[in-house]
């Protein structure tokens, strides 16, 4: 029902959240530069390794075999990542994280190696 009240009182229906989401999107998808994310708290330097395991297609078990530390903590991370980031998924967040810059795409990694 507040949908129905928000599109008739000519509201956006979605929630800012969403609507920067799509926006920065668009701006990747046609070239223009997108700001800098804003985290209310930077990633630690574990919590950037454990988005970049992610990022690669590891779960919480590779994650945490390759780190050798536990499951729990590996989901603790997580859990951090997703709050600092404002996601409630990890494809969110990693996608967020090539978008605004913390991650760099495999192949612009390769482009800048030669």
């Amino acid at each position: 029902m507040t949908t129905v009240r928000e599109v008739h009182e000519r509201r956006s229906p979605n929630s800012p959240r969403v609507v920067t989401a799509v926006l920065r999107r668009i701006a990747s998808l046609s070239g223009i530069p997108v700001p800098p994310l804003r985290l209310t708290e930077p990633l630690t330097p574990r919590e950037a390794e454990i988005l970049a395991l992610i990022a690669s297609g590891l779960g919480n078990k590779e994650i945490c075999q390759r780190l050798r530390i536990t499951v729990q903590t590996v989901k603790n991370h997580v859990h951090s990542i997703l709050a600092k980031l404002r996601v409630h998924r990890r494809r969110e967040a990693v996608r967020l994280a090539y978008e605004s810059g913390l991650l760099i795409e495999p192949e612009d990694e390769e482009k800048r190696r030669v």
